[in-house]
């Protein structure tokens, strides 16, 4: 999905056009064999973002003087969330019938463990959900705002303790239910 240009290099590529992506750092927390069935390899990696396993197993295929592709990929975790906790389409049409599902859905903070929390007090939250700037007691950055229950309300940078909201969610966005009724099995 890389684009060089305003391109996305698999349109070039699908053109016959030559492509050369360009080089990027990044960084394999672990690389572990999983399985080997000659002439398959299953590895398992841990790696930073912006890492493309496809250029991960054309690279190794070089490293071991052969051609290498890869022929199938499972995302096992994203971030803070991990494939072992997920549902199935079925299971999770099946909760939504019996009304468990709610209580099985994640805030949406959740999402962004790594961006600094703050607590709002009741009467500053309506302020924030209508995209005004609030001041606040939170270091400079990148900040996710919650209500005292915990909901998310907003994400946005604080400047000099005034925080200017980025994405402001709206009222009830962020609720369980409303999500099970928008996606529910009809």
């Amino acid at each position: 999905a890389i684009s060089v240009g305003g391109e996305r290099l698999y349109n070039l590529a699908r053109q016959g056009k030559p492509v050369t992506a360009p080089s990027r750092t990044v960084t394999i927390f672990r690389l572990a064999l999983h399985a080997w069935h000659p002439p398959t390899l299953e590895i398992d990696v841990d790696c930073s973002k912006g890492t493309y396993i496809r250029a991960l197993a054309r690279d190794l295929g070089e490293m071991l003087g052969c051609f290498a592709h890869m022929s199938a990929l499972r995302r096992t975790r994203a971030g803070p969330f991990l494939l072992n906790d997920a549902l199935t389409l079925d299971e999770a049409v099946a909760r939504g019938s019996t009304g468990t599902l709610p209580e099985l859905l994640r805030p949406l903070h959740a999402g962004i463990p790594d961006i600094p929390q703050h607590v709002l007090e009741h009467d500053v939250v309506q302020r924030v959900r209508h995209g005004q700037r609030v001041a606040i007691s939170a270091a400079d950055g990148l900040t996710a705002l919650l209500t005292l229950d915990g909901t998310l309300v907003a994400v946005g940078t604080v400047t000099h303790g005034v925080f200017q909201p980025k994405r402001v969610l709206a009222q009830g966005e962020e609720s369980p239910t409303s999500v099970s009724a928008r996606y529910g099995a009809e």
